[in-house]
């Protein structure tokens, strides 16, 4: 069996704001929870002031921000929810502002974003990747004592990263320890090296670990490719994905069962089973049932 969604992901909360397809958790392309479906914002008028209220939203610092039009982050494929923000600058929501609903679906040439910056301020053990092409890899970054620092890579192996994973939420069967400075130089501190983990810890923190005695180079810093359990084969039962489709969207439905991924077959599949699977994966409808193994 096999479906093709509406390309419309579900949310909850209204005003929320997600970045997507920046170079690291801190920019991206703006998309915005409306009328219970994520979608992305017009940049007509979109400038400095909209963006700190975007990231303020999402815990960042909140006096400053980068705005950038022109899908500068690229395009989605869902849909344009509102046009012509008029942020002050001080409000916390994006729909506390002045803007106009679109709800259509567009081209997504002029799709917004935003690059933010931290506040600085974090929690001990806290854990982060940053400079990756994705946000399963990049240079780690610990907060040890109130302040962001890397990890340089002597004696880092790939314990070390399913430690580092399985913090993050991913996969912690398997992840990969990244080439010496692959991801680039970090700033601050070079907190740890000769980290040591079983990898059953918690955080990097419970791993052992040696602190250096004076100042190492950023050419050192360690990083990591993180996996989803999904890619790794693990499974919960009941849950379902879409394989071999030309987006994400559509494709092949694979069900999890008894700990293991399976087709289903097309007998009596119809537009009901075919929502049932787009709702569960957070789309909004099932736009087609193709039958006998389209993708």
């Amino acid at each position: 069996a096999s479906v093709a969604c509406f390309p419309e992901r579900l949310c909850d909360e209204e005003g929320a704001v997600r970045l997507l397809d920046g170079d690291t958790l801190l920019e991206g392309r703006v998309e915005i929870c409306y009328q219970g479906v994520w979608g992305s914002i017009a940049d007509d008028l979109w400038d400095r002031n909209d963006a700190i209220v975007v990231c303020r939203k999402l815990g960042y610092l909140d006096t400053d921000a980068e705005a950038f039009r022109n899908a500068f982050f690229g395009r989605t494929n869902g849909r344009l929810n509102i046009n012509r923000v008029r942020c002050l600058g001080t409000e916390s929501n994006l729909l506390e502002c002045g803007f106009t609903s679109f709800t259509v679906f567009d081209d997504h040439s002029e799709d917004a974003g935003v690059r933010c910056y931290e506040v600085g301020v974090c929690e001990d053990g806290d854990i982060r990747l940053m400079d990756g092409n994705t946000n399963m890899e990049g240079r780690v970054e610990v907060c040890f004592e109130g302040t962001w620092g890397t990890v340089n890579s002597a004696g880092w192996d790939n314990t070390d990263a399913v430690v580092v994973c399985s913090e993050l939420g991913y996969s912690d069967e398997v992840a990969f320890a990244s080439a010496r400075g692959e991801f680039g130089p970090g700033i601050g501190p070079v907190l740890f090296f000769n980290v040591d983990c079983e990898g059953d810890e918690g955080t990097v923190l419970n791993c052992s670990y040696s602190t250096p005695t004076n100042s190492l180079s950023h050419d050192g810093d360690t990083g990591v490719r993180c996996f989803n359990n999904t890619e790794t084969g693990e499974c919960i039962n009941g849950d379902v994905r879409l394989i071999g489709g030309d987006t994400e969207y559509e494709g092949t439905i694979e069900l999890c069962l008894q700990g293991e991924w399976g087709s289903i077959c097309h007998n009596a599949w119809g537009v009901n089973d075919a929502n049932v699977v787009c709702k569960q994966l957070g789309y909004s409808a099932a736009g087609n049932t193709p039958y006998y193994a389209a993708f």
